[in-house]
């Protein structure tokens, strides 16, 4: 037909696609459209890879599992508690730092800021009221408070432990620990009981104590 392409073809080099026609315009057009298709197809399989990684994730059940079994409760137990505006901070270490030569860091961490008098046992509730069995969080001591109540989730240690297992895949942990935090965010976003008093403190991995301390310090 008069005005359609008199010479057309396609070729590869580099990696690259090229479609050609000898009408002006025709050229930008069609590679256009197999760029366009290009992309789309890495965007496919990107959302495959994400979701075939959240699939055989844990972190989810383990965040909603840590909300409703304790953190909601701890949560209404510190809103009774009398002065200010009572906070509990629920600390993620996260980072470089991940401590892969321990089989619990984070009990270990724990254990260590308390011998250090850095941090104390803290039981919530009255065990003696006989209507609840007291929960259990640390109190962090500095020398400008000793009232700051927070608890490191050792169910993250799941996550740390499949990740160690995967070669210490670092990237792996990370991915699953904003996965963790996001559905814990959404659970306490959505309660009214926690949403006042819940705060999400994300942390250098190699030392949660002394992170949320700095935390606190920078406001």
């Amino acid at each position: 037909e008069e005005g359609s392409a008199k010479k057309c073809g396609w070729s590869t080099m580099a990696g690259r696609v090229s479609v050609w026609a000898s009408v002006a315009g025709a050229t930008v057009a069609v590679v256009a459209s197999v760029a366009g298709w290009l992309a789309a197809r890495k965007r496919v399989e990107l959302l495959e890879a994400q979701v075939a990684a959240l699939k055989s994730s844990v972190a989810g059940g383990l965040a909603e599992g840590y909300f409703l079994n304790f953190a909601r409760y701890v949560a209404r137990d510190v809103a009774k508690l009398s002065g200010g505006a009572p906070r509990f901070y629920v600390v993620v270490p996260q980072g470089p730092a991940h401590r892969w030569e321990l089989e619990t860091p984070i009990t270990e961490g724990l254990r260590e800021a308390v011998a250090a008098g850095r941090a104390a046992p803290h039981a919530l509730s009255d065990p003696a009221s006989g209507t609840a069995r007291p929960r259990h969080v640390h109190r962090l001591v500095t020398a400008a408070s000793d009232d700051v109540l927070f608890d490191v989730p050792t169910t993250l240690q799941v996550l740390h432990a499949n990740a160690r297992d995967a070669g210490n895949d670092a990237a792996t942990l990370d991915a699953e620990l904003d996965r963790f935090v996001a559905r814990l965010e959404h659970r306490v976003d959505a309660d009214p009981d926690a949403k006042p008093v819940v705060r999400i403190v994300r942390v250098p991995a190699d030392d949660p104590v002394a992170g949320l301390a700095a935390a606190l310090a920078r406001g």
